[in-house]
Parts: C-alpha cells; sequence; structure tokens
C-alpha cells in the first residue's frame, strides 16, 4: 500500500491519538459503549414496550401528573388514553394544555355568542323584554323534562316560539279551549308529526345541517296546534300516541 511522501505508514487516526496504540483502544472500547447503549429499531411487540419504557412512558395512568393551569377533570378524561397510547408525560403535558386552550376558546365563543343573542332578544323586545322572558319560562317549564335538553331558550328563533306559547298557555300552563278544528285538521297527526320531529337528530343537535330546517318544521306544527286552541304536542286532550317510525 503506498502513501503519499509526507506521511508515515501507520494505523488510522495517527493524527488524533499522536500514534499511541493504547489511545486509540481506548477510543474505540467507548465506541462500543455508546452504540451497544444506543435505542435499536423494535422488531416485537417486547421490542416496542421497551421502547417506550425507555423513553419514560409511564406504567400506567396514575404516572402522568397534571399540568399546571389544566383542569383535573379534563386530565382524568386524557390520562386513561395517553396511558393506552404509551405518551411519555411531555408529551401527555403538551395534549392536555392543548386540549385545555380548545376547550376554553370554544367556551368564550360560546358564552359570547350566548350573550350577544340575549342582547339582541331584549333590544327586539324593549321594555316588554322582562314579561315576554316570563311567558317564554312558562311555556319551557311546561314542556316534558325529557325535551328540555333539547331546547336552546337563548336562541332568538326559539326564545320567540316560547314566548308565543306562553302567551298561549298562561300562567296556569293550560291552553285555552277554542272552537272545534274543521274536519281537515287532525290534531293528533299534526301532534304526532311535532313528536317526531322533536325526536329527530337534526331538532336535538343545534350543529346539525338541517337543524334549522327541523326547527321550521316543529314551529309549524306547534303554530296549528296553538291556533286550534291547543297547548301544544303533549296536549293532555291528545291521545299521545307514540312515533312508530
Amino acid at each position: 500500500m503506498s502513501t503519499p511522501e509526507n506521511e508515515t505508514p501507520g494505523f488510522a487516526g495517527d493524527d488524533r491519538f499522536g500514534g499511541d496504540a493504547d489511545k486509540l483502544y481506548a477510543s474505540y472500547r467507548e465506541l462500543e459503549k455508546k452504540l451497544g447503549s444506543a435505542l435499536p429499531a423494535p422488531t416485537s411487540d417486547d421490542g416496542l414496550e421497551a421502547l417506550f419504557k425507555r423513553l419514560g412512558a409511564p406504567d400506567s395512568p396514575d404516572g402522568y401528573e397534571t399540568p399546571a393551569g389544566v383542569d383535573p377533570t379534563l386530565a382524568d378524561e386524557l390520562r386513561s388514553f395517553a396511558a393506552g397510547a404509551r405518551l411519555t408525560p411531555a408529551q401527555f403535558a403538551k395534549m392536555a394544555e392543548s386540549m385545555q386552550s380548545t376547550r376554553a376558546a370554544e367556551f368564550a365563543a360560546k358564552t359570547e355568542a350566548t350573550t350577544n343573542a340575549q342582547s339582541a332578544v331584549e333590544a327586539e323586545y324593549g321594555a316588554a323584554f322582562p314579561e315576554a322572558a316570563a311567558r317564554a319560562k312558562t311555556a319551557f317549564e311546561a314542556l316534558p323534562e325529557d325535551q328540555r335538553a333539547a331546547v336552546d331558550p337563548t336562541d332568538p328563533a326559539t326564545f320567540r316560539l316560547l314566548e308565543k306559547l306562553g302567551a298561549k298557555v298562561g300562567p296556569a300552563g293550560v291552553a285555552p279551549l277554542s272552537a272545534a278544528p274543521p274536519a281537515s285538521f287532525d290534531p293528533e297527526a299534526v301532534a304526532e308529526e311535532g313528536r317526531k320531529i322533536m325526536a329527530s337528530a337534526a331538532f336535538g343537535d343545534r350543529f346539525h345541517p338541517e337543524h334549522q330546517i327541523a326547527k321550521d318544521e316543529y314551529t309549524k306544527r306547534i303554530m296549528q296546534l296553538l291556533e286550534k286552541g291547543y297547548e301544544g304536542v303533549y296536549d293532555p286532550r291528545l291521545t299521545q300516541r307514540r312515533s312508530p317510525w
């Protein structure tokens, strides 16, 4: 093997170790140690689990601490997921903080929207708002308890409907009787349609793409019943047949 004229034949690393074989050997042994402690690519579930442990993933959900500023209830909800996904404590903290920030933003947006909607309704009714609110409350409380969750009284359109219902129902919660409806009007059928709409996903979910359509259809049937002297789809004078659908 030939070498340049200005180099002396020898082992690799002459310049670094000054030709000292002991130093070269010690460096080689140190390199072996580093390579031996490197994380190998996992080839099995056991190897993958060992890798997660080396990265610091806790053995159970209890191993994750609640980050500062994060709702403990939210942290509890995320712990089981984090343990199942074998996240590290640092990854868990980032996820919890991100979720906390998202929830806070959603709550703030919902609160602002509710406040703006209420302000708009108050401005619409003006000085008559307290009386209108009382009528809306009367109508809301007249609804069956299992149906109230699907009704948002802070929604302007819903508030107007409740206010009209309250005016018809009156303080005693009973709609006044009126002349018998024409033969072409079937209150049982109209009420059944209204109950079917109220039980639909579109009516109960305000973010459903057909939510407004469902509300309008329900309102239409409620007004038809009110015009004929009925309290609503659960008027005690109706048989309240349950929907076959």
